[in-house]
């Protein structure tokens, strides 16, 4: 389902960075490892929109999710599914920092 409308959703695509995968080893979870390497990505980013995909959970009640909700992304698609996985992800996109 799209939160977003179809223009919009053009005008994103044609100025985005794509974050494919953030992970922190178990370990350093809880540290603030993750809000620091998204912090210098959406910095290193300025100027574009910055689009990401996550699992969805419900309620959004994990740390990803709360990571994202704090930094600023939005929903762009909820529900969506990608060929070859039956999980529902949710397409969230973070503001250009800069036009």
């Amino acid at each position: 389902m799209s939160t977003t409308p179809p223009a919009s959703i053009s005008a994103l695509m044609n100025n985005y960075f794509e974050l494919s995968e953030l992970h922190v080893l178990p370990a350093y979870q809880g540290r603030g490892v993750g809000r620091e390497l998204l912090s210098s990505m959406l910095s290193a980013s300025a100027g574009h929109h910055v689009l990401l995909s996550t699992p969805e959970v419900p309620q959004e009640r994990n740390a990803a999710w709360r990571l994202y909700r704090t930094m600023g992304f939005r929903d762009l698609l909820r529900d969506f599914t990608f060929p070859g996985d039956q999980r529902a992800f949710g397409i969230l996109v973070h503001p250009a920092t800069a036009e």
